[in-house]
Order: structure tokens, then C-alpha cells, then sequence
């Protein structure tokens, strides 16, 4: 698939690339590169979204990582995605994902 220059092209290879497959409770998501767009960069059951948004996914294409920092106060959560690893996103890339290294 052809590199993204700018967030028209990410997000039509995005809306591309993200699906649904299964039924019920196997429902499974498709989730592109939050990066580059690349198709399955993390795949998980609709049940088990909140587990593999933190667990987060490294893309096979770019090399960039990403994970979710979840956090619940009194009744309300919350859901931020930081970059883990890879290069700098594109600068096009709005709004830009704080880092947060991992050890």
C-alpha cells in the first residue's frame, strides 16, 4: 500500500482498512496503524477492547508503537493514546500523540 503524505490520505486509508469480522461474542475488531494506516495493526474482540488498547500493538510496516493509558475517576474513564516506540510521527499527523517510554 502507498505511504500517507497528509491526513486526507491517512484517513481514507484508515476508513479503508479498519473491519468487523465474526458475529456475537466473537465480534473482532480490526484496528489500522494509528501511525500509517496499515490494516491489522491491532486486532481483538470487542469484549476485550479496554485489555488490548493498554496492552497496545508495535506496527509491522512503520515500526512505531502505541498503547492506552486508561484512567477511571468517580464514575468517569478516560482514554489517551501515547506513542511507545518508532520514529516521530509525521508532522501532518494532528493531534500528536505525547511519548511515553516503556522499560
Amino acid at each position: 500500500m502507498s505511504e500517507c503524505t497528509s491526513m486526507a490520505d491517512y484517513r481514507a486509508k484508515f476508513f479503508g482498512n479498519q473491519k468487523l469480522s465474526g458475529f456475537g461474542i466473537d465480534t473482532t475488531m480490526h484496528i489500522p496503524c494509528a501511525f500509517c494506516a496499515e490494516p491489522d495493526w491491532l486486532v481483538h474482540r470487542i469484549i476485550d477492547a479496554e485489555q488490548a488498547y493498554e496492552g497496545g500493538a508495535v506496527c509491522k510496516h512503520c515500526g512505531r508503537g502505541a498503547r492506552a493509558i486508561i484512567t477511571r475517576n468517580r464514575g468517569s474513564v478516560s482514554c489517551e493514546f501515547v506513542q511507545t516506540s518508532g520514529e516521530d510521527a509525521p508532522s501532518w499527523l494532528m493531534p500528536m500523540m505525547r511519548r511515553v517510554y516503556t522499560t
